[in-house]
């Protein structure tokens, strides 16, 4: 019977198993961009040309690997602010590495030049916060998936005891039940019904407003 559905009060199997790999992407690409940030704080470490190529070829490892996963996650989103957000700051990175490398590599031939050390700590801050934002705003976008999956599951289980308490309703009407009975099971679906409820409205909190996180970014 409806009453004894595993479904009901839980999200459905099948709906957490499509948010997993969204959220493992998300996973990768957080790592992704941790490794980036490490290599990153070596680049801007760099005390010397030699030591600077190496940091480079590092960082020229780690660039690609989270171009390419955030790249894999636009084409799975559907909006398309989200995706000119997302593509806007690839770009960013992609324009940066060069200015990165001129900073550097003027900051080492010119260790005393105050106006080099501020060009590269501007490059380095902007960097940072870029890859940052990446991986943050990704992160936000698969927690919002996530509680939106389950928002979907609660509405479609509220749907089915709206469905149960009509036909209860309808056998009420029609005396084929015994009173004491029909009673006792709307006491066990009103029971539901605000557990339903209150799993919805947590759903709802969690979700983000994505458009106020691209503004704030």
């Amino acid at each position: 019977g409806f009453l004894e559905s595993p479904h009901c009060g839980h999200y459905a199997p099948s709906m957490c198993i499509s948010a997993k790999p969204t959220l493992r992407r998300a996973t990768k690409i957080a790592a992704a961009a941790d490794w980036l940030l490490q290599c990153l704080s070596q680049v801007g470490a760099a005390a010397d040309i030699s030591s600077l190529l190496k940091a480079f070829q590092v960082y020229s490892k780690a660039m690609p690997l989270l171009h390419n996963l955030v790249v894999e996650r636009i084409q799975d989103l559907r909006d398309n602010k989200q995706q000119e957000h997302l593509r806007a700051s690839l770009e960013t990175l992609k324009k940066c590495v060069s200015m990165l490398h001129t900073a550097m590599y003027t900051t080492i031939k010119h260790p005393h030049s105050e106006e080099a050390q501020s060009a590269k700590q501007y490059i380095l801050n902007q960097v940072d916060s870029t890859i940052s934002e990446v991986a943050g705003f990704i992160s936000a976008l698969a927690c919002d998936e996530k509680s939106l999956e389950g928002v979907e599951n609660s509405r479609g289980c509220i749907m089915r005891l709206k469905q149960a308490i009509c036909v209860l309703m309808q056998n009420l009407e029609e005396n084929e039940v015994h009173s004491s009975e029909a009673l006792e099971k709307l006491k066990e679906m009103q029971q539901r019904w605000s557990e339903e409820m209150e799993q919805l409205l947590h759903a709802c909190s969690s979700i983000i407003n994505v458009k106020d996180f691209v503004c704030l970014a």
